[in-house]
């Protein structure tokens, strides 16, 4: 009861300035307004149980499409929202890094630089899949990936295909394909920085998925002991 005497309050607030009317029009217009107002007045059998829910969902994958025919990052990417798993599966910090500027088109180097091949001045990433230099790491990617890429670089679509559990990592197909991908990618980040000394040596790329994977069992052990 409290609470209800409390909302007609503020309701009255809002209507003593002037202000309710005003919210009312201004909501009437808002698309996700109107979106919610019709299924909480559609028949009760058709009613979503989640209105709000499920007006927010329909916003947001509206938006996604829109947004795939306008920019080539957003097309790259998977057709339905998630959380890409280049963001968590187990990597070292300068792969990660790889990943993301891969996602973000800013590997190849941005701008575009020549490739250390030099036969290219501005070495786009349709260039790294004829590199004479890059060869062996993008015959290995597609004997390990063993797809059609379709309209995609073969990389996104590698990234597109990726497990969402880091687990599924261990699998003999995922493994060898993850270190695939890995290692194109740093070959890739070398060739595009003709300039650059940074390149120290690195663990190797699946490093960090068996130190993971190494941990996990650990756990488990643990558990089993304490069980």
């Amino acid at each position: 009861m409290g609470r209800k005497r409390k909302q007609l309050g503020e309701e009255d607030w809002l209507q003593r300035r002037g202000a309710f009317q005003f919210w009312r029009r201004l909501a009437n217009k808002n698309p996700l307004f109107k979106t919610w107002k019709g299924f909480i007045t559609s028949p009760v059998a058709e009613r979503p149980k989640h209105p709000v829910t499920l007006t927010i969902k329909q916003h947001r994958d509206m938006e996604l499409s829109s947004r795939r025919t306008r920019f080539s990052t957003i097309r790259a990417l998977r057709p339905m929202r998630m959380i890409d798993p280049v963001l968590y599966l187990p990597v070292s910090n300068r792969d990660r890094h790889r990943l993301i500027h891969w996602r973000m088109f800013w590997l190849p180097s941005y701008p575009l630089k020549s490739c250390r091949c030099n036969t290219m001045n501005k070495a786009d990433r349709k260039h790294f899949l004829t590199c004479p230099m890059i060869q062996a790491e993008i015959q290995t990617l597609r004997l390990a990936f063993a797809r059609d890429p379709g309209d995609l670089h073969l990389v996104d679509a590698v990234m597109n295909s990726l497990p969402r559990k880091a687990t599924t990592l261990q699998r003999p197909y995922w493994r060898t394909l993850w270190m695939a991908l890995l290692k194109y990618l740093r070959k890739v980040d070398f060739l595009s920085h003709p300039d650059s000394a940074d390149f120290d040596e690195e663990d190797i790329p699946i490093q960090a998925l068996d130190d993971y994977l190494a941990h996990v069992e650990q756990e488990a052990r643990a558990q089993l002991d304490t069980a």
